[in-house]
């Protein structure tokens, strides 16, 4: 039952985040000249073409190594679907992908303050928060003369302004990264060393934003710890 009423707020937190965002799913461009969307998709439709990472791409600056491109998990993994949908479009394609992606990132956050408060209320509430509510604009003066007549979270307004999916994507996968370096802190056997391991090499294959990279540091170290001594509890703070 508990279960239950857990995947029911998950699923109501994304509802909610795609009503909210619905023009992000509409297809075209949208009224931002400076978005750098286009870049991404044509990296996409590049490498959904020409998957060889050691190819040559004779488009940006001349000519470059696929591989130097751009950092490949995004533009690979939009590429795939754009192989596998090829009568749609894609910008579509694309958008669709890093459209969901954002939206989730308010799931994954309520996952996480979940699995650490043991509240439903207060995960949902965080993600509620999450989703209507960005710090950035009474921190930083820049980003607040930036913002338009509504206050959009920034995440979401850096993705419809300025095309940045990418940065979206890895907001969504920190908290998972954050509570799969938990549990394989916290518990024996290499499964969860495992899981954490690949959630925390796909990070590095999407552009990183500076300060929540940070967040995974003392983790990593701490995970590092786990591994040279699997029967020793770990410390965190006290």
């Amino acid at each position: 039952m508990k279960r239950g009423w857990t995947l029911a707020a998950a699923a109501a937190i994304f509802l909610a985040n795609v009503l909210l965002n619905l023009p992000l799913f509409v297809p075209g461009d949208l009224p931002f000249p400076g978005s750098i969307e286009r870049g991404y998709v044509g990296m996409a439709r590049f490498v959904s073409q020409h998957p060889n990472p050691w190819g040559w791409n004779p488009y940006p600056y001349c000519g470059l190594p696929t591989q130097f491109m751009y950092v490949p998990g995004l533009p690979y993994f939009a590429g795939m679907w754009m192989r596998l949908l090829p009568w749609a479009s894609p910008d579509t394609v694309y958008r669709i992908i890093v459209s969901i992606a954002t939206c989730l990132g308010p799931v994954t956050l309520f996952l996480l303050a979940l699995h650490f408060t043991g509240s439903r209320r207060w995960a949902f509430l965080t993600a509620m928060a999450y989703t209507f509510v960005s710090p950035s604009y009474a921190l930083f003066p820049a980003i607040e003369t930036d913002r338009g007549i509504v206050q959009l979270p920034w995440r979401v307004q850096v993705m419809a302004k300025y095309g940045e999916g990418p940065h979206n994507t890895v907001l969504t996968l920190l908290p998972i990264a954050l509570l799969l370096l938990w549990f394989a802190m916290r518990s024996r056997g290499y499964p969860r060393i495992f899981a954490a391991a690949v959630v925390l090499a796909s990070i590095p294959l999407r552009p990183i934003p500076i300060a929540p990279a940070k967040l995974l540091r003392p983790t990593d170290t701490l995970t590092s710890r786990r591994l040279r001594r699997p029967d020793t509890p770990v410390t965190i703070w006290t």
